[in-house]
């Protein structure tokens, strides 16, 4: 397993892909993400994100989003 941003990946590719998207991720470093997964590719997402539409285009449909908030848990 290999852990890298995705500038350092340009020019690489990977069987399976994690890839988190920031709102302030530039499209071209969106998809150059995107582009490098061989055979899977699991995004996280913010809901509502301005890369939404632009992945579920690449990506075909998004059935999974990541809370926008996270609650936490009650301890007892």
């Amino acid at each position: 397993m290999k852990l890298s941003t995705i500038h350092s990946f340009k020019g690489y590719e990977s069987p399976n892909i994690f890839l988190f998207i920031h709102e302030k991720d530039s499209p071209e470093i969106v998809y150059t993400g995107l582009t490098r997964a061989k055979e899977n590719i699991v995004v996280f997402i913010k809901k509502g994100s301005k890369y939404a539409d632009f992945c579920q285009e690449r990506l075909g449909n998004i059935e999974t989003y990541l809370p926008s908030s996270t609650s936490n848990p009650q301890s007892d």
